[in-house]
């Protein structure tokens, strides 16, 4: 490849980086709040608030909070271990 075609490519980059430049900017915004949210613990936590309301309160069955809780323990874990795995 000659020096002029190396440029060449070089400047379609421009034009090129340019328009990609803010797409790019754009969707790594969107993929730190999604992952933000995703790791968020405050819902899981009111959730399982609120489940130990319903169980008080005679709105749900003894096996279906625990079946819930559960779950909800599990995602809190999982939330626990992404966010120890990024510290690494």
């Amino acid at each position: 490849m000659s020096k002029r075609e190396g440029l060449e490519g070089i400047e379609l980059l421009g034009p090129l980086g340019a328009f990609l430049g803010p797409i790019l900017f754009i969707a790594e915004n969107i993929a730190d709040q999604a992952e933000e949210a995703l790791l968020d613990e405050k819902p899981i936590v009111h959730e399982l608030t609120r489940l130990g309301a319903d169980l008080d309160a005679g709105r749900i069955e003894e096996n279906d909070f625990y079946e819930r809780e559960a779950e909800l323990l599990e995602r809190l874990e999982w939330i626990t271990q992404q966010k120890e795995a990024r510290l690494r």
